[in-house]
């Protein structure tokens, strides 16, 4: 297999998930601003629905799949083999989830028509799931294919929106572009793949797959001890409804940064998993302490960045009845330090050494102790959105040294997630507050952000520049020797 740049695949990677931020920014106030609530509010119940389908229709084929398709990459047989096996297995989970899914919304939403129109609409995205290959891309490290593809068809998909979505009745043709741009994604992934995959149907074996893909399934849904949780008691027990929406406001906003960070961890993946496929264990452990020195110069800008300008996000996104939320946004900036780390050491580390009932076990430990803190707060009528997810850290940060402490111990694997030398990413980030108090706030937020944001970048990177920081310079001299071919 061709060596492929990591630091390039971080690059593609780092862009595509800044362009998967940047389309929801500006069609989401779009959307919002043609259909009124209560349409808004029946295709977001529709989606939450049919969420719960897709957990089994992919059947952690996809993580499943990263893992150990990287390993055997290099062997035209057991690549073939393995692919047909977990292709048959997620198109007979999608085909069979479809068919429960349209049963069961057709017995269950019969008599609302809108709902009801919704639902079957979402089905197209559960079935697309018999095409949901990126994992066959992502363990070949295809990211500029993976890159490029999603970027053309969001753009056409966006492109559509503002054409075809006009009026306030234009819903049902709103839902369908959304679902018919996902089929269309998933298909033409299939189609690229099919140079690399032969399929053949000879001594099949998929019975063998169940355990560790249901394993998998439990483990991508063991969330629900942690924000899941926060947001259900919430709802039940908060002092206040408004609790509830702060928090959400919060989490989806560090969602969406949480995924720029770990592009640039998941594209390595396949190569850690490969390494290991291969005993090949010192590589793995220089490439994950190399990990760690690429997310720390972006994690701590990036949380430092959320915590300064929380008030200004927060006008951009939800405008000034969720201006009480500021608090808890800075709280969720921590957090994602929190769950960048935990999220590296449990689902990466441990995963890609197939301890899956490790991390089930870890994971209840602390969703317990996680649901304990909340039924103190509870019981002391003080449940608020802040010290809901400052609970939830705390247990986070019990589940990172039962993680550390497996890795360490069982493992014998020694990952540097913190030294010294990373301590000036943190120190470089800091001087963003002196910028923020400098700088004093105007009128215009938006306008006021985005020049924030452009000299705290700028003074980031003059700063890791006098450094001298590896990192910096190994970006740089990436980005020139690509403009460089480009002018050839």
């Amino acid at each position: 297999m061709k060596n492929k740049s990591v630091v390039a695949n971080m690059l593609y990677k780092f862009v595509l998930e800044i362009f998967r931020i940047l389309i929801p920014v500006v069609t989401l106030p779009y959307v919002y601003r043609i259909f009124n609530p209560k349409i808004m509010g029946n295709i977001e119940f529709s989606q939450s629905i049919a969420n719960y389908f897709f957990i089994f229709a992919g059947f952690g084929v996809y993580v499943y799949g990263v893992r150990e398709l990287s390993r055997v990459r290099d062997s035209e047989i057991k690549r073939n083999e393995l692919f047909r096996d977990l292709f048959l297995i997620s198109t007979i989970s999608s085909i069979l989830v479809t068919i429960i899914y349209l049963f069961y919304v057709y017995l269950k939403f019969k008599y609302d028509l809108l709902l009801r129109n919704f639902l079957i609409l979402n089905s197209i995205q559960i079935l697309s799931y018999v095409f949901y290959l990126e994992w066959v891309n992502e363990a070949f490290e295809n990211y500029k294919f993976i890159s490029m593809k999603t970027l053309i068809i969001k753009i056409i998909n966006f492109i559509c929106i503002f054409i075809f979505i006009r009026y306030s009745g234009d819903y049902y043709k709103y839902l369908f572009l959304l679902n018919i741009f996902i089929f269309i994604n998933n298909l033409v992934s299939y189609i690229y793949i099919r140079q690399y995959i032969n399929l053949n149907f000879r001594n099949i074996h998929l019975l063998k797959y169940m355990f560790p893909l249901g394993m998998i399934v439990l483990i991508s849904n063991v969330n629900i001890l942690y924000v899941q949780l926060d947001k259900l008691l919430l709802g039940f027990y908060a002092t206040d409804i408004v609790e509830l929406a702060y928090y959400g406001i919060s989490h989806k906003v560090s969602a969406m940064l949480m995924s720029v960070i770990m592009s640039v961890v998941t594209v390595v993946v396949p190569r850690l998993s490969f390494y290991l496929g291969k005993f090949e264990i010192d590589k793995f452990i220089k490439e994950i302490n190399s990990v760690f020195s690429s997310v720390w110069l972006i994690l701590f800008p990036i949380s430092v960045g959320l915590a300064i300008l929380s008030k200004e996000i927060l006008l951009f996104f939800s405008g000034d009845k969720y201006l009480n939320a500021q608090n808890v946004m800075i709280a969720f900036s921590i957090r994602l330090v929190i769950i960048v780390v935990l999220s590296i050491l449990v689902n990466i580390v441990i995963f890609l050494h197939k301890r899956e009932k490790i991390i089930v076990v870890i994971s209840i430990i602390c969703g317990m102790i996680n649901t304990l803190l909340k039924y103190f707060l509870i019981k002391k009528g003080i449940l608020t959105a802040l010290n809901a997810i400052g609970s939830t850290m705390i247990a986070e940060l019990i589940l990172i040294l039962l993680a550390y402490g497996y890795i360490y111990k069982r493992l014998k694997i020694k990952i540097e997630i913190f030294k010294i030398n990373y301590l000036k990413y943190f120190l470089c980030a800091c001087s963003f507050f002196l910028i923020k108090l400098i700088y004093s706030p105007k009128n215009n937020y938006i306008l006021y952000s985005f020049i924030i944001f452009c000299i705290c970048s700028s003074v980031y990177l003059a700063l890791l520049l006098l450094l001298k920081d590896p990192k910096i310079y190994e970006l740089k001299n990436i980005l020139i020797l690509k403009l460089r071919r480009k002018n050839e």
